[in-house]
């Protein structure tokens, strides 16, 4: 089932000149509002003006050895820019499991989270991206889950749609956003163009 435009974010639609296949470092086409305390979309690729109704987030999972704890330890962050006041380093559930992807999922979820209960009303965007290093995460969101809800929350092959509780939760959050004018989109990214967020997410997970 093909996905729908509103949760994939295309370059294109935003700057003039950008064609679909054309690599765009998105570090390079944001910039940090101060009165918002979060990443905006340039209004052109080497402008300095931004787009106030625009929230960019960068979001990462971490699972990794917490040397602290003993054993594995699963960490996400989501990082609306530098020094903001709406970055979020945290630990996953310890009474939930603990796996990579979770914390992908969790990445993105509590971003969304963190703009809905955290950026005052009068502030709230009209266009969301989360940009995440995750295929997982990104095509589940914006294309499988279509399928999965329509199967019963089947694979092929009959078996059980893993994560179903988390990936449940951000369509629900995308949703919620979509009733109220808000579009979320999603935009993959490479790993080395997502660092901040990693590091974020790292330092949850290696946390005393």
């Amino acid at each position: 089932m093909p996905a729908p435009i509103s949760r994939r974010f295309d370059p294109g639609n935003y700057w003039e000149g950008v064609s679909p296949d054309q690599d765009v470092d998105p570090n390079n086409v944001v910039r940090y509002c101060l009165k918002q305390h979060h990443l905006c979309l340039r209004e052109r690729l080497r402008s300095k003006q931004y787009m106030p109704h625009t929230l960019v987030v960068f979001v990462d999972g971490s699972y990794q050895y917490n040397e602290h704890h003993g054993q594995r330890i699963g960490g996400y962050g989501c990082y609306f820019g530098p020094s903001s006041r709406y970055n979020v380093s945290e630990c996953l559930p310890s009474n939930r499991p603990q796996t990579s992807n979770r914390a992908e999922l969790h990445a993105s979820i509590g971003a969304l989270q963190t703009i809905r209960d955290c950026i005052p009303e009068s502030s709230q965007p009209e266009d969301v991206v989360v940009i995440t290093d995750s295929r997982y995460v990104y095509r589940g969101i914006t294309e499988w889950i279509f399928a999965w809800r329509a199967n019963g929350w089947m694979r092929r092959g009959r078996r059980r749609v893993e994560n179903r509780d988390l990936f449940e939760k951000l369509d629900a959050l995308v949703v919620e956003f979509g009733q109220c004018g808000v579009s979320v989109r999603f935009w993959r990214v490479p790993r080395a163009r997502n660092t901040k967020a990693d590091e974020l997410a790292r330092e949850a997970s290696s946390a005393p």
